[in-house]
Order: C-alpha cells, then sequence, then structure tokens
C-alpha cells in the first residue's frame, strides 16, 4: 500500500461573479486563483446559474451581425447558444465593465491556465448582477 497516493480527482470549479467582473478557480473547495474578465452587456448578458464545460477548441472564429473574430484561442463552452469563456484580444476592458454578447471574456495567458486546468465537465457556476451601465461598481 502507498501512502499519501490518491486516485480520487481533485474537483474543480470556476466562479464567475458578474457584479466584480471576476472570475474565480477553485479546487477542492479552495480559491487557488482569481482572475479579471468582462462578462455580456446588459443588453446581451451571461446567463446566471450552472452549468458545466462540455466542449473545449483551442482556436474558433467568432461571427455575429455587428462582428467578425478570428483566431480566438481556449474556447470552452458551458451553455447552448453560444455562450463560452474565451481571450479576447480586442479589447482590455477586464474587471472594469461589460464587454461581450455573453460570453466570458479574459486575458489570453489567464484563460489559457483555465484551459489547461480544466476538462469537459468542470463546473462554471455564473452569480451576481450585470453591471446596469456596464461599468464595475455602477
Amino acid at each position: 500500500v502507498l501512502f499519501g497516493t490518491s486516485t480520487v480527482p481533485l474537483t474543480r470549479r470556476l466562479e464567475a461573479d458578474l457584479t466584480t467582473q471576476r472570475m474565480k478557480y477553485i479546487v477542492d473547495e479552495k480559491l487557488v486563483r482569481t482572475f479579471l474578465m468582462s462578462s455580456g452587456n446588459p443588453q446581451t448578458p451571461t446567463p446566471v446559474g450552472e452549468f458545466e464545460i462540455f466542449q473545449k477548441a483551442p482556436l474558433m472564429r467568432y461571427r455575429g451581425a455587428d462582428y467578425d473574430l478570428p483566431n480566438v484561442h481556449w474556447n470552452m463552452q458551458f451553455k447552448a447558444g453560444g455562450y463560452f469563456i474565451h481571450e479576447a484580444y480586442w479589447h482590455n476592458n477586464f474587471g472594469k465593465r461589460t464587454n461581450s454578447h455573453g460570453c466570458l471574456n479574459m486575458r489570453k495567458e489567464d484563460v489559457a491556465i483555465i484551459y489547461k486546468y480544466t476538462t469537459i465537465g468542470t463546473k462554471v457556476v455564473v452569480v451576481g448582477k450585470t453591471p446596469a451601465r456596464r461599468v464595475v461598481g455602477t
């Protein structure tokens, strides 16, 4: 018998707080790290609730009526209908204001860490309230 070894996997969870625009990475109920993020705008909010990552892709292109964003890294879909956690090279509003159509935007180097240490089935919990005027604290 080997002591100090375990076959029980660590529980991992992402917790996105819309009020503070922060993403927490939690392992075995211990906060490992907090990252800045930008969530959906008031007109295109990020859904609140408990979800799971069900698709991961290292590189994607996002297209909509008013945007075309190629070469977006570290994509993790947590809700059907196009809700992803991913990098956002087109802005630097992380932690300051909302900036998306419902996705959770992060700095490339930050979301790369989350992408590496999460798997299909990792829980994503979205809490809080979207800032009414898009700016944190308003």
